[in-house]
């Protein structure tokens, strides 16, 4: 009954946080049999009619709980693709894509999805099932959640590994969505994930470019804004990204203009800075002797 439902649910809630972050945990849950539980509460849970024990909050916890056990433990990657949810998994992300969709049960469904993505075998899957436009279309929905964010750019990212899908998520729109959740977001996970993937994406001098038109640059720099009280390690990942575009020297005069010399000047002493970080005075002395040796581009 309802009562054993809760109890379950419990359970599961439970484990979710337990095996948050810690692969031995993962590795002994995992080799125990408890991916294929999870997976087979996902397989029920994400019926037209779900079984009555099986409530929706149930489902959402199994789909947590495996993408922490996934996100640590390759053999739990495998065991998930071979219990076959996948394609379970892309329809609950979707599902919160859509006007009045379910938000959480897609957050958990895309954060799945970037902890499997890890894996060759499951990218190989997930790209079969056009796995990128799905990731578009959830980051671009209207109000979507952190971990819907987090989730999509996580896997976005992992699957820009395969050939073409790059290009596949820039030709959807990709590097202007990129630009604006970046900043619109205010999640550490979602902001974690989306600078990874500008960092990715700036790796092309064409899509490095394209992304300072649409602002990453200048949102990059706004998470370093004291109002901003964003945590150390998203700091850190701002600087070294600030210091990825300093590289490039058709972004010095734009840099200069919106004042990242200014900002960064703060940060080059570890011992002083606010972060007491040695990553954000290292990225940015960086930064700043980039920004300060290149020479002006040529005028056409």
């Amino acid at each position: 009954g309802v009562k054993e439902a809760v109890l379950l649910d419990n359970a599961v809630a439970c484990l979710r946080n337990v095996c948050c972050g810690s692969p031995d945990i993962c590795e002994q849950v995992g080799a125990a049999g408890g991916v294929s539980v999870l997976a087979s509460l996902v397989s029920q849970g994400s019926h037209e009619t779900p079984p009555p024990w099986c409530l929706e909050e149930l489902m959402v916890n199994a789909l947590f709980c495996l993408a922490n056990l996934s996100l640590e433990c390759d053999a739990n990657r495998v065991h998930v693709l071979q219990s076959g949810i996948t394609q379970r998994t892309m329809l609950v992300a979707g599902k919160g894509a859509v006007e009045g969709g379910a938000k959480r049960p897609s957050e958990a469904a895309c954060l799945l999805l970037q902890s499997l993505s890890l894996n060759p075998r499951c990218r190989l899957r997930l790209v079969e099932r056009d796995c990128v436009r799905l990731m578009f279309d959830v980051m671009s929905s209207p109000g979507a959640a952190p971990g819907q964010v987090a989730g999509t750019a996580g896997t976005v990212l992992h699957l820009s590994r395969t050939a073409g899908q790059t290009q596949k998520y820039v030709a959807l729109g990709g590097l202007v969505l990129t630009a604006k959740m970046l900043y619109e977001s205010s999640h550490p996970a979602a902001l974690k994930t989306l600078l990874e993937l500008v960092m990715a994406l700036a790796a092309d001098d064409e899509h490095r470019r394209a992304l300072m038109q649409e602002g990453a640059v200048r949102a990059t720099l706004n998470l370093l804004d004291q109002q901003r009280r964003s945590p150390v390690p998203i700091c850190e990942l701002a600087c070294e990204c600030l210091a990825l575009f300093a590289a490039d020297p058709g972004a010095k005069l734009h840099m200069q203009k919106i004042g990242v010399e200014k900002v960064l000047s703060e940060f080059g002493d570890a011992k002083q800075n606010r972060f007491k970080s040695e990553r954000v005075s290292h990225a940015s002395r960086l930064a700043l002797s980039l920004l300060s040796r290149l020479p002006p581009p040529q005028q056409a």
